[in-house]
């Protein structure tokens, strides 16, 4: 849920509020479904998404790069 909150949030501009909750989201599937979840790595590449809008592109990228490699394990 808070996966489609944030994707709303980003996709009407609202991307500070996007973020935090892409955050939120994330931290806690992390401690339900673990790091490598596919739900977990869906989230992470959504935040990513959103921190390159914000043109926060070093954490954007670092995120990318986990959720990649995250998928390929």
């Amino acid at each position: 849920r808070m996966n489609n909150a944030g994707f709303v949030l980003e996709h009407t501009g609202r991307l500070d509020e996007a973020e935090a909750m892409y955050r939120a989201g994330y931290d806690g599937i992390v401690v339900a479904l673990g790091p490598d979840h596919p739900q977990s790595l869906g989230l992470l590449a959504n935040l990513s998404s959103g921190l390159a809008r914000q043109n926060k592109r070093e954490e954007a990228e670092r995120g990318f790069a986990e959720a990649l490699a995250g998928y390929e394990r």
